[in-house]
């Protein structure tokens, strides 16, 4: 069957952030980190829209393990953007649809290519992203986009002292 393109392309990606830290158990016990562990971590995903001259630009932020209370194994910080760009005679329909869903899926599976190739030479292997309810994932952050639209009363601005670490 012949390749059938679609009207969203990505044009380039970018690394802007990637941290790994290996975090080892205290205990002489034998754990499966694959099965027991990997399964228990809490990942957090995250992504932004932009439109610039180059084209749509999609950002996207993972963080896993990334809690006070970490399990052993990994914590990982990745952060990608993609830029796209869309055939002209799109549909304005087909190409919101494009940009919201499938231009960030395109993103993550960019970031979680970067993340089980790197963990592959970890000592407990890779680590691979579970699969991601991605449309609802994006609702759920259209929704509290749209929850801080709503107008906010005003409050007066209170004298704050900011102090840094010397």
């Amino acid at each position: 069957m012949k390749l059938i393109h679609s009207p969203l392309q990505l044009k380039k990606f970018n690394l802007l952030q990637y941290e790994f830290k290996l975090i080892l158990s205290e205990s002489n016990k034998k754990i499966n980190i694959k099965e027991d562990i990997f399964p228990k971590y809490v990942v957090d995903v995250n992504f932004a829209w932009k439109k610039n001259n180059d084209g749509q630009v999609v950002f996207c932020k993972l963080e896993i393990n990334r809690v006070n209370e970490k399990e052993i194994g990994y914590s990982i910080v990745a952060e990608g953007m993609g830029i796209f760009k869309l055939e002209e005679n799109t549909l304005e329909a087909d190409a919101k649809n494009l940009i919201t869903y499938s231009a960030p899926s395109i993103v993550l599976q960019e970031l979680r290519a970067l993340i089980r190739n790197n963990t592959f030479i970890a000592p407990h292997g890779a680590y691979v992203l579970p699969t991601i309810n991605i449309q609802a994932q994006i609702r759920q952050k259209i929704e509290a986009l749209n929850a801080k639209k709503l107008p906010v009363k005003k409050t007066p601005a209170k004298k704050s002292i900011v102090r840094k670490k010397v």
